[in-house]
């Protein structure tokens, strides 16, 4: 399969080189090409009539267009706002992945300083499972938040 090239403003690149050179992911403009925008639109960044955006504080731009600004997936996007997610918050709100260890170990202590128990820390952090999150915390080297929430859960 040969590289299809297209020549706007005086440059001529491949479609993944326009892709990073519009700061996109490598498959962004031949997607556009897919969904029947027309070569000067997909490689100028004009949206075309038509294509679906989200603004966010007065910024228009379509959810691929917010996945390379913020970093989250354009799948987890989509998911957010189908499940009924502010547009603000679905576009910034870190996933649980990127939050990382060091924010589940600050809600686990605000949660046990609060009295919860296990399940209801767990729930509120983000995990089905108490025991996810107990992993989590012994992962973090804070098996003494796992006793507290525990004890918390027996106090009861």
């Amino acid at each position: 399969m040969t590289a299809r090239y297209i020549t706007h403003d005086g440059i001529t690149d491949t479609l993944a080189g326009w892709s990073a050179r519009l700061g996109l992911y490598p498959d962004a403009v031949g997607r556009r090409l897919r969904d029947g925008w027309d070569e000067e639109a997909a490689v100028s960044g004009q949206r075309p009539r038509g294509a679906r955006s989200i603004t966010v504080g007065g910024e228009a731009l379509t959810v691929h267009e917010w996945s390379a600004k913020s970093g989250i997936a354009a799948d987890c996007i989509l998911a957010r706002l189908r499940s009924g997610w502010p547009p603000e918050v679905a576009v910034s709100q870190p996933t649980r992945e990127e939050r990382g260890h060091a924010t589940v170990v600050e809600d686990a202590e605000l949660l046990a300083g609060a009295g919860e128990t296990f399940g209801q820390a767990a729930k509120r952090i983000g995990y089905t499972k108490p025991g996810s999150l107990a992993r989590a915390l012994y992962r973090a080297g804070r098996g003494d938040l796992v006793r507290k929430l525990r004890r918390n859960g027996s106090a009861v």
